[in-house]
């Protein structure tokens, strides 16, 4: 793992925190310690003096003002703008002359002007850059730190790096670090360039399609396995189309030759239902493990550990997020809770307090309180009033549970218990009748 600090300006602990808290999360952890760049300004300098000492460097002392004045000039002309190379062949004298004067200066590489610069992209094969076409960039600040293109070079080497895997925004970087590698004797690693994820409208991935950051959908209720998977899939996949990797199979079947060169678009969409899938994969016991934060402050929060899994159970199939359990379950916890609009309709219907009022007799009679005998029961209820099961279901639903859907109504009835669902229906008939006695 490296930390690229060197820009003060873009660096901050929060942004530090936020990148380990993301690694951490997907189990993605470094088997060494970090390199922070910021902590390497000496080996910067070492190697800057290299370049400079061979003549693959050298001191340029033009002002903002000066290189602002070159790109408009270049602009006009209608050429790309680029640095003219005012210093690139200062005599002795002029160079001690602007030392003299205290003059801000950078350090600058000597690009070839002639030949072209070829690397054998993994992905996309041969790709060239006119060396014509480089300018001299800036390796070393006038603050003494290090330009990107310059320190990459230096700790990829340090570091025993032997591939580079990156966007394909950074394809027109990799020939100035490929100069670099050769004015400094060492081996360049072999170079990758993805495409890159777009948003729906075709566009780069950015804030404005929403969230950016890994924690973002920690936060929201995503698991960390649904998220490599699907982040996996962006850009890459199998012969055969598979769509379900864990960790382990993605280290088995990734191969770089099998990324794609054109661009994939993050479907939001997809991703929840790939999400609900790892959602089911999971034991009820380990999505209450992980609901926790989301559990904390409803109902559930002092609700027996048995219980909640049991209730988790019964949404299983249909939950999506990791935020969706509490919403889904809280009412089976909850001693009253809101009513929705459907069900208050359904309830609303004539003959409804009734059924009712028959339904409470039946389940106050059920001797065996689970879902099979009581499935039995109330489609009898039904068949002997010749009522539609959708008639006697819905109001049940209603009157129990304050909705009209949610778990499978018999299996509902028998995690509350005879007790409770008989408790509720009757307040629900209170509340029809106006009245406040249960």
């Amino acid at each position: 793992m490296r930390i690229e600090d060197t820009d003060v300006a873009r660096s901050s602990t929060e942004f530090l925190k936020s990148i380990f808290e993301g690694l951490e999360w997907l189990g993605m952890n470094a088997d060494e310690e970090p390199v922070f760049q910021s902590k390497r300004t000496e080996e910067y300098r070492k190697a800057a003096h290299k370049l400079l000492d061979s003549k693959n460097a050298y001191w340029c002392y033009c002002t903002p003002e000066q290189l602002e004045q070159e790109r408009q000039r270049a602009r006009a002309e209608g050429k790309p703008p680029k640095y003219p190379g005012t210093c690139r062949d200062l005599t002795d004298g002029q160079r001690e002359a602007k030392e003299k004067s205290g003059i801000p200066k950078v350090l600058r590489f000597r690009s070839p002007k002639e030949g072209t610069t070829v690397f054998d992209d993994l992905i996309r094969g041969e790709i060239s850059f006119a060396n014509e076409l480089l300018d001299d960039f800036v390796i070393l600040k006038a603050d003494g730190t290090p330009t990107y293109n310059f320190a990459v070079v230096v700790d990829d080497n340090a570091m025993g790096i032997t591939q580079v895997i990156r966007g394909e925004d950074h394809i027109s970087n990799t020939p100035r670090q490929l100069l670099v590698y050769r004015a400094l004797g060492f081996q360049p690693p072999q170079f990758a360039h993805l495409s890159l994820i777009l948003g729906p409208d075709g566009h780069r991935l950015s804030k404005r399609h929403g969230a950016t950051s890994v924690l973002w959908y920690r936060e929201q209720g995503y698991l960390k396995e649904a998220m490599l998977n699907y982040i996996a899939l962006l850009g890459w996949g199998t012969p055969e189309s598979e769509q379900i990797f864990t960790p382990e199979q993605l280290i088995e079947k990734f191969t770089i030759g099998a990324c794609s060169k054109s661009s994939s678009v993050f479907d939001s969409n997809k991703f929840i239902w790939l999400n609900g899938i790892w959602m089911r994969r999971l034991s009820p016991g380990e999505l209450a493990s992980r609901a926790k934060p989301w559990l904390k402050d409803t109902a559930l929060a002092s609700a027996p550990a048995e219980r909640i899994e049991q209730a988790i159970s019964l949404e299983h199939d249909k939950v999506k997020l990791l935020s969706d359990i509490p919403g889904r379950i809280d009412f089976l916890f909850q001693e009253n809770f809101d009513r929705t609009d459907k069900a208050l309709k359904i309830l609303g219907k004539q003959g409804a307090v009734a059924l009712l009022y028959e339904i409470v007799e039946i389940l106050k009679n059920q001797k065996n309180f689970s879902t099979q005998p009581l499935e039995e029961s109330i489609r009898k209820y039904a068949g002997d009033k010749q009522a539609s099961t959708s008639s006697v279901f819905h109001p049940i639903r209603a009157a129990v549970s304050g909705r009209t859907e949610g778990p499978s109504l018999f299996q509902m009835l028998e995690f509350l218990g005879s007790e409770e669902s008989v408790r509720r229906i009757k307040r629900t008939i209170s509340m029809l009748e106006g009245t406040s006695n249960d």
